[in-house]
């Protein structure tokens, strides 16, 4: 028994009021850290659904360059839909059916002029 008193007397004493500051300390900046881990989370939220935004918003340019070729080409709206969804599709489109398209429309202008 002896041996713990004498090992306890050894260390030195912390008083209660700085024990108290500090443990107040540690409380706070444990509670900063999940404020901070929050906030990171909604930033983490936000920064996704801007990426989300602008890839919409390019994809949406796009689709307008597109349609505007084929307008400035004098193709309807008819003619080309079907081309505007394969050139802007999010996969790669089928090139076979990118290219019976492209005939689909041709032959269709063709007739167009011989009528």
């Amino acid at each position: 028994m002896e041996e713990a008193k004498t090992s306890n007397a050894a260390e030195p004493m912390i008083p209660k009021r700085r024990f108290d500051e500090i443990n107040l300390q540690m409380k706070n900046a444990k509670q900063r850290v999940i404020e901070l881990e929050s906030l990171n989370a909604k930033l983490l939220l936000l920064q996704k659904q801007a990426e989300q935004l602008r890839e919409k918003h390019e994809k949406a340019e796009e689709t307008i360059r597109v349609k505007e070729i084929f307008v400035e080409a004098g193709l309807c709206r008819k003619e080309y839909q079907e081309l505007v969804e394969l050139i802007t599709q999010e996969k790669k489109p089928d090139t076979e059916e990118l290219a019976k398209a492209i005939a689909e429309v041709i032959e269709s202008q063709k007739n167009k002029k011989e009528n």
